[in-house]
């Protein structure tokens, strides 16, 4: 669990990631249209939301008059990222001027998948610097990204949806054997955390792992059947069904791990 203000608490999902952009892709094929902006716009607003949990009210007027820095504050959700095994994030460049050209890029390396880490990103800034922002993201080398946010208004037509809505524990009936030392689920010591590299591994399937909240992924399948109709369920399926035809994928790239 992890504790926030007010003794409110959130779940979270460790859970195979290498095929979430392989499902977003899938979904576009059927769908016939793009679906990247659904998806950058739920995890910006899940993420912000979740930033601001970290950080003091006003923290644009502290950022605004030199009480607090901004690379300072996003090299701290930097580090709050590493275990999560989203990739690793490193800083690029800024401009800071609060005008319309200013902009904070870092790279990530190895994303577990390049639209949440661009939108994470995006809803970082935005709740540092309180400002719209959107994201721009380009390859600059063989499975590295720079992700750049920059000041940009949102679109009319989607203010006032994609609420961020917390999620509500439902108690069950499943008790798992605890680590004696850590107090952790005994299971996650099938899995290896390479801290360099910001990814997880689990030793027995070869999957690539990650941490998420319940909040990231189910928004963006409600936004998709509000905008796209009630046979994005079974779109969902049949995409997953696909990718699992087609063998999932190559882990390859994780011999090390």
């Amino acid at each position: 669990d992890i504790v926030h203000k007010r003794d409110q608490r959130d779940r979270i999902i460790f859970c195979e990631c290498e095929n979430l952009d392989a499902l977003f892709m899938g979904i576009e094929d059927i769908v016939g249209t793009s679906i990247e902006h659904i998806v950058l716009d739920c995890i910006r607003r899940t993420y912000r939301s979740y930033c601001k949990l970290f950080l003091p009210r006003d923290i644009d007027k502290l950022v605004r008059n030199g009480q607090m820095d901004v690379k300072t504050l996003d090299d701290g959700f930097i580090e709050l990222a590493i275990p999560m095994g989203v990739g690793r994030f490193r800083f690029v460049d800024m401009r800071l001027k609060w005008d319309d050209e200013d902009f904070y890029t870092v790279s990530i390396s190895e994303p577990h998948s390049l639209l949440m880490c661009a939108a994470c990103h995006c809803g970082a800034m935005e709740a540092i610097l309180g400002r719209d922002q959107w994201i721009e993201y380009a390859e600059v080398e063989p499975n590295v990204f720079n992700l750049t946010a920059f000041p940009s208004p949102h679109p009319e037509a989607l203010k006032g949806r994609l609420r961020y809505e917390r999620y509500t524990h439902k108690k069950g009936d499943l008790e798992l054997e605890r680590c004696k030392s850590c107090g952790a689920p005994e299971a996650l010591s099938e899995n290896r955390w390479d801290l360099e590299r910001g990814i997880i591994v689990n030793r027995t399937t070869r999957r690539r792992m990650a941490v998420m909240g319940p909040s990231q992924i189910d928004p963006i399948f409600q936004e998709l059947e509000q905008e796209l109709g009630d046979t994005i369920p079974r779109v969902v399926v049949e995409a997953q069904r696909r990718l699992a035809l087609n063998g999932f994928y190559d882990m390859s790239d994780y011999p090390n791990v």
